[in-house]
């Protein structure tokens, strides 16, 4: 996941990509890291090259996606109370 905040876009591209895979290859078997990745992932989406913000949000909406991962991100629930 530090690859996402490397100084080369193009390291910060392939991490991206490299998510991707492993959540379309492993699906439900990495939900244990949904949280982890997504927050790494979410963190970088405003990258200042297109092609990375783009790999990035597809790699979000892959992990988003992952079959019973149902449960809401801190972000999703709202304010704790």
């Amino acid at each position: 996941m530090d690859a996402l905040k490397s100084t080369d876009w193009n390291t910060r591209k392939d991490a991206s990509l490299a998510l991707s895979s492993i959540v379309v290859s492993s699906g439900y078997l990495i939900t244990s890291f949904r949280t982890s990745c997504l927050r790494s992932l979410e963190c970088s989406k405003f990258d200042k090259v297109k092609l990375v913000r783009d790999t990035i949000i597809h790699a979000v909406q892959l992990w988003k996606a992952i079959p019973g991962s149902h449960t809401p991100e801190p972000s999703e629930a709202g304010p704790s109370t």
